[in-house]
C-alpha cells in the first residue's frame, strides 16, 4: 500500500435543501490513476470544486497527507490541481505567455521552470496562439499549468470529452507518464469507459450523492469489466 496523499471524511453538501453529496468517505494513495464514475448530476463536479476549494462542504473533513503525516488544512489547496471541464485561457497568446501568466499567479516566474512543464506535455517549442490549437492540446496546456506549483494529486473532470483518436492517446500516454516519473496521483471523470479502463487501477462509483463501490484492482489482483461493473453498481 503507497502512502495516502488525501482522505475525506462524510463530506456532506446540500443546494436549496436538496442534498447532494451524502457522507462521502474516499482515500487516495500516492502515484496511482483513480476513475470516478457515475452518471450526470449524482454529484463528481460538486465534490471536486470542494476539494479544489471552489465551494465549501456543509460537514466533513479533507485531510491532506505528507509522508504518512496529517498537515495543516491552509497548504491543502497548494498542492492540488483541478480542471472542470476544460482549461481557461488568454487565447490570443501562445503556450509560454499562458504559462508565465499562470506562474504570476502561483508565485513562479522562472521562465526554464515554466519551459520543463511545457516539456514535458509536448509544447516546449510551441509558438501558435491558443486559439489555434487543437482540443487535445488545449488539454496538455492545461495539465502544464496544473504542474506549476508540483502539486501531489490532480483532479481531472472529462478530460477526453471531444478529443480524436490521437488526442486521446497523447492525454493517456502523458497521464502515465506523470504517475511513473512524477508520482502524482491523478483522479478522472468520464463516461469513456473503455479509456479509463486503460488507465486506473482503481475506481470509485458513485451515484445519488454516495459512494456505491470501491474496487481496488492492484489489491483485487485482477482486472475489472467496467461495463458490466457500471451495470452493476449504477443502474
Amino acid at each position: 500500500m503507497s502512502d495516502i496523499v488525501l482522505s475525506l471524511k462524510k463530506i456532506k453538501k446540500s443546494y436549496k435543501k436538496q442534498e447532494v453529496l451524502k457522507g462521502i468517505d474516499m482515500h487516495f494513495e500516492e502515484g496511482r490513476i483513480y476513475g470516478l464514475i457515475g452518471p450526470n448530476g449524482v454529484g463528481k463536479t460538486t465534490l471536486i470544486r470542494i476539494i479544489s476549494g471552489l465551494s465549501h462542504a456543509d460537514s466533513g473533513d479533507i485531510i491532506y497527507y505528507e509522508n504518512g503525516k496529517e498537515v495543516v488544512t491552509s497548504s491543502l489547496h497548494e498542492n492540488i490541481g483541478c480542471i472542470i471541464e476544460r482549461p481557461y485561457f488568454d487565447e490570443s497568446l501562445n503556450a509560454m505567455d499562458n504559462m508565465r501568466l499562470m506562474g504570476f499567479l502561483k508565485g513562479v516566474e522562472d521562465k526554464s521552470v515554466l519551459r520543463k512543464y511545457l516539456d514535458i506535455v509536448g509544447l516546449e517549442d510551441d509558438k501558435k496562439r491558443v486559439k489555434n490549437y487543437s482540443l487535445g492540446m488545449k488539454q496538455r496546456l492545461g495539465i502544464a499549468q496544473l504542474l506549476i506549483g508540483n502539486p501531489r494529486i490532480m483532479f481531472l473532470d472529462e478530460p477526453m470529452n471531444g478529443l480524436d483518436p490521437q488526442g486521446i492517446i497523447q492525454l493517456r500516454n502523458l497521464l502515465m507518464d506523470m504517475v511513473i516519473n512524477k508520482k502524482i496521483t491523478i483522479v478522472l471523470t468520464s463516461h469513456i469507459l473503455s479509456e479509463l479502463q486503460k488507465v486506473c487501477d482503481a475506481y470509485y462509483f458513485i451515484n445519488n450523492g454516495q459512494i456505491v463501490k470501491f474496487i481496488d484492482v492492484l489489491e483485487d489482483g485482477e482486472q475489472v469489466d467496467l461495463e458490466e461493473a457500471y451495470v452493476k453498481y449504477i443502474t
